[in-house]
């Protein structure tokens, strides 16, 4: 039963391990790439606004050089639901929060629904190809996982800081 419940353990600290570095990086991804589908160009240093671009031209991604309205609104989605929620989830891994795990699902939930239609869109293109597909996969995986993560029993992903006893 120890050996069962150390496995847990270990593969639960490995899920948050991973979901912490996902969602920091969606974070910066977010505010620096992402928010140019939305924000003036303006705002943006030359350099990421040159490697948007280069990121476009080079894995053919049509959405982000079209800008499709459907696409500007899973950006906005992300700007104001997901990025928060990603920052709250670092916090709550970090942290070894309780509430960790709601906001992990809530994520999760969202970012996979926003990614459906993406996915959609680019399956049914002509111009899709394997490399752009390869370049959105990722986001609907890793909110499967988020989803995974919020719907896993409590106990199984225990932090050292959420196990010590505090006193009155």
């Amino acid at each position: 039963m120890t050996t069962q419940r150390s496995a847990c353990s270990c593969l639960g600290k490995s899920v948050n391990m991973l979901l912490l570095t996902f969602f920091s990086l969606v974070t910066i991804a977010t505010v620096l790439i992402d928010s140019q589908a939305i924000l003036p160009a303006c705002l943006f240093p030359d350099p990421l606004r040159y490697l948007v671009d280069w990121y476009a031209a080079e894995y053919g991604d049509y959405l982000v050089k079209n800008k499709p309205p459907f696409f500007v609104g899973c950006v906005v989605l992300e700007i104001l639901i997901q990025c928060p929620l990603a920052i709250a989830n670092i916090y709550g891994i970090i942290k070894g929060k309780r509430w960790f795990q709601t906001t992990c699902l809530i994520y999760g939930v969202c970012t996979a629904t926003t990614m459906i239609p993406i996915l959609a869109d680019i399956l049914a293109s002509d111009s899709a190809s394997s490399k752009l597909l390869g370049m959105y996969i990722p986001f609907l995986i890793f909110p499967l996982i988020a989803i995974g993560r919020g719907l896993a029993p409590l106990q199984s992903f225990k932090s050292p800081a959420s196990s010590v006893k505090k006193r009155a």
